[in-house]
């Protein structure tokens, strides 16, 4: 605490009503816990425990030491004991009415990740002891009879009492190391990019890895509730945790989030962007459903640990070339927290990050814009929804979940000249949904009966339109055949063919019309177009991506569908819409979904363009943000007429109007009040 209280002493000179959240970065469990508990640490499948390469990750300085297991209760316990000495001194500290809460941090860089530093290729995790039991009492809870076990794992003679926890060659090749998928993914019975539950080991597979990231969210459910009860609920408590991020989404374990979120003891998840696209002219991607946390209840704190042209290493994710350049990322990474509901820290994890005038002049706008928020309503105005699946994640090969997460997120989403809320399929049937016109399921793969029951009965009417991204309802392990076409079709009313194999997904587009406006016959879409950025790949230098594949190919063998696109090897139809009763079914065939088809659809909705070109829109009932990607002139078009302010040129635009002019540079961020200007007017000048 003595590093804390010297912090805290030192902003107070500055900011005498500062307020702290105490950030708990790691619970180390280094040599000594491994000592005194051999069974709660983590166990490669060869049986060693040090196989790890990269200790700072655990805040170690030997690769050799032992990691804990996130399935440990020992360790747990041990954690928790401290979080209760913590709550005690902070009772008792000269200090305690500036502190507002803590932020958990535990594995992996302490944001809640499964140990991930080794060679995947060769090594897996977790066979501890430790991880056994957990999985054994996991399936216990979800089957209750060595029967019903034997069904489900196809295996007539495995019981709970013979278990073992899946090994590399069961889990089969599906490695987050690749924005290339290298090596190919490879599962023992699947079914293309997906493990077929009815064949193999893949249901055994996907149990363990669902155990595993439960416990990872247990864990966090209970060291906030120790600490939030040692504080007689007077402090918060939170962690970080980004469940839709890049990679790792079975090995590092936070896939299996909707327990998490729906903790009445998790009061916020924190975390940084995502890694990839935080360049000029790319869209900052928030890896957590953003709305469903607010519909629980809960907050979202963006870690801004944003590169700036100060660095010693230039050009390193995301650091801006000049110091213009690090104005208008500041400007970007602002507007999009405001106008989500989150909340966000400027994070310089060196010094010498953030030494210019132009990022002081950018704190500065952000910090006065949000005290003047405050006064005004700053409610999301998004009307398009997009529903993330985590059970789906499982069902299917790391590589895909990436693409259509976080790829299809940061590089088609992000673009479609309106905003759009995110959410998880559990939050479906509350009534807030009723907002939303355009309903978006990147990864609708794995959809139970509850999940479809509540599709619809909730969505699948007054006009909305529901876009399903490849694969839509292909499992449901509901059923006794838990992967077929008749789930697809049940799911979206389109009945579906498929060639085996990786095929193309880039189509061909055939039919003008409503749906593939400003795009002429024969043009091809169907495959990311936008450059992959990532740590040491900035816009000028850009990963080179091989073309995605699909596999299988799923199309529309349905001839009472319009029929907008085929693929381009196969000539089958892989882009149809089909008109149902009181709402309309859209099947995109292909992984990658481009922006302007995304407009299209929307308009389609009645959604709300902002602008029909390729710029980032954030929103909410105040604000309009925009970070531009082309030069010249853009026309913006409202929703109603109002006043118009420019926030960081600070100068009126125009009164009760529904239409005005954008002309700023390439790579600019801008900022427009929309509501009353004398309301505003008088805020200004407090």
């Amino acid at each position: 605490m003595d590093e804390a209280k010297k912090q805290i002493v030192d902003i107070l000179k500055y900011q005498p009503n500062a307020l702290f959240l105490l950030r708990l970065g790691q619970f180390r469990a280094g040599e000594a816990f491994s000592s005194k508990y051999p069974d709660d640490v983590v166990v490669f499948n060869d049986g060693s425990k040090s196989h790890f390469n990269w200790p700072q990750l655990a805040l170690l300085n030997d690769p050799a030491l032992p990691r804990y297991s996130l399935a440990s209760r020992h360790w747990e316990r041990e954690a928790a004991q401290g979080l209760v000495n913590l709550a005690k001194m902070i009772s008792e500290w000269e200090y305690k009415d500036r502190i507002v809460g803590v932020v958990l941090g535990a594995g992996a860089c302490g944001q809640w990740l499964w140990w991930s530093d080794f060679d995947y290729e060769n090594y897996c995790i977790d066979f501890s002891p430790v991880m056994h039991r957990r999985y054994v009492e996991f399936l216990k809870e979800k089957y209750k009879t060595d029967s019903a076990l034997q069904k489900a794992w196809n295996d007539p003679k495995v019981t709970f009492a013979t278990v073992v926890i899946p090994t590399q060659e069961e889990r089969g090749i599906d490695l987050p190391n690749s924005v290339n998928e290298i090596p190919p993914h490879e599962f023992v019975g699947g079914f293309g990019y997906f493990r077929n539950p009815n064949t193999g080991n893949n249901q055994k597979v996907v149990d363990y890895y669902i155990c595993m990231s439960r416990e990872l969210g247990r864990r966090i459910d209970y060291l906030c509730r120790v600490f939030k009860q040692a504080t007689d609920n007077r402090l918060l408590a939170g962690a970080f945790f980004g469940p839709l991020g890049v990679i790792g989404y079975k090995i590092e374990g936070q896939s299996y989030f909707n327990e998490v979120l729906e903790s009445e003891y998790v009061d916020f998840w924190a975390d940084p962007w995502s890694y990839q696209t935080r360049w000029e002219g790319e869209p900052l991607f928030i890896t957590a459903p953003v709305g469903s946390m607010k519909l629980h209840n809960k907050v979202y704190i963006v870690e801004c640990d944003i590169r700036t042209s100060d660095m010693e290493l230039k050009r390193q994710l995301g650091a801006s070339k000049d110091a213009w350049g690090d104005l208008m990322n500041i400007r970007k990474n602002f507007i999009r927290v405001i106008t989500n509901g989150a909340y966000g820290y400027w994070f310089e994890m060196e010094f010498g990050w953030y030494e210019n005038d132009k990022i002081f002049q950018g704190f500065k706008e952000a910090s006065d814009i949000s005290k003047l928020a405050m006064s005004l309503d700053n409610s999301r105005n998004a009307e398009i929804a997009v529903i993330y699946d985590s059970e789906s994640i499982f069902y299917t090969a790391d590589w895909l979940d990436y693409l259509t997460i976080a790829r299809q997120t940061s590089q088609g989403l992000s673009f479609m000249g309106a905003d759009y809320d995110t959410f998880s399929t559990i939050d479906i049937s509350r009534p807030e949904m009723s907002k939303y016109k355009f309903f978006i399921f990147p990864n609708a793969f794995a959809m139970t009966d509850k999940t479809r029951q509540d599709i619809k009965q909730h969505l699948q009417k007054d006009g909305n339109v529901l876009l399903w991204i490849y694969a839509s309802g292909l499992i449901n392990k509901d059923r006794s055949v838990a992967l077929s076409l008749d789930n697809m079709k049940e799911l979206t009313g389109i009945k579906f063919g498929y060639v085996e194999g990786k095929k193309e997904s880039s189509m061909k587009i055939t039919k003008d019309g409503l749906f593939t406006e400003n795009f002429k016959t024969g043009d091809v879409i169907g495959d990311f177009l936008r450059p992959i950025t990532l740590q040491s790949n900035p816009p000028e230098n850009p990963w080179k991506a091989n073309p995605i594949k699909t596999d299988p190919q799923f199309y529309a063998d349905d001839n009472s569908v319009e029929k907008l696109a085929v693929f381009t090897d196969t000539g089958k139809p892989g882009f149809v819409v089909k008109e149902m009763d009181g709402w309309t079914s859209v099947y995109f065939g292909s992984i990658a979904v481009p922006s302007g088809v995304l407009r299209n659809l929307a308009k389609k909705a009645g959604v709300h363009i902002y602008t029909d070109t390729d710029n980032i829109v954030n929103t909410s009932k105040s604000f309009l943000g925009m970070h531009l990607t082309t030069d010249g002139k853009k026309q913006i078009k409202l929703p109603k007429k109002t006043d118009v302010y420019d926030m960081f040129e600070k100068r009126l635009i125009g009164r009760d109007i529904d239409t005005f002019e954008v002309s700023a540079p390439k790579h600019s961020t801008v900022m427009y009040f929309m509501g009353d200007y004398d309301e505003l007017s008088k805020l200004l000048k407090k």
